[in-house]
């Protein structure tokens, strides 16, 4: 339900509802609800923006190997949200999304690569990385297109 409000799909458009449904849920462990959740509280939609709360929701979310959480919590990582920056747990997590098919994780890897950020600079990794994030997104609208979507 709480992905329904989210997106204003079948039902009115509504953070709050949303936030509320994730927050049950999320109590109840569910990784999705916990990643969903830490959105909520890193951009203020329904919720107080807070981002120690998004932290935490995303970490707990990253170490049930949730490919979305782990991505979030890189870049909470990477952009210092609520935390000191620290690229090479930026990495850590983005590799670990990356692996599990997540195509943000793959861009933000390549990204990494291509700066030096948290490994040695890699034109070739960060190449990689790039062309698996592309050929993920094509996988992914065309799922969308054609009714495929994870929704």
């Amino acid at each position: 339900m709480g992905i329904c409000y989210y997106y204003g799909l079948g039902v009115e458009q509504d953070y709050n509802q949303a936030a509320s449904w994730y927050k049950k849920a999320a109590s109840k462990g569910y990784s999705d609800a916990q990643c969903n959740l830490g959105l909520c509280y890193k951009h203020g939609y329904g919720v107080e923006q807070n981002l120690e709360k998004a932290f935490y929701l995303f970490k707990d979310s990253a170490e049930q190997g949730n490919p979305t959480g782990q991505n979030c919590l890189g870049v909470c990582y990477y952009q210092g949200l609520f935390i000191k920056k620290d690229y090479e747990q930026a990495v850590k997590w983005y590799k670990r999304a990356a692996k599990l098919g997540n195509s943000n994780a793959m861009f933000n890897l390549s990204e990494c690569y291509f700066y030096g950020h948290g490994v040695e600079p890699s034109f070739e990794e960060s190449s990689y990385w790039r062309e698996k994030s592309n050929e993920k997104r094509q996988e992914e609208v065309k799922g969308s297109i054609f009714g495929k979507s994870d929704i």
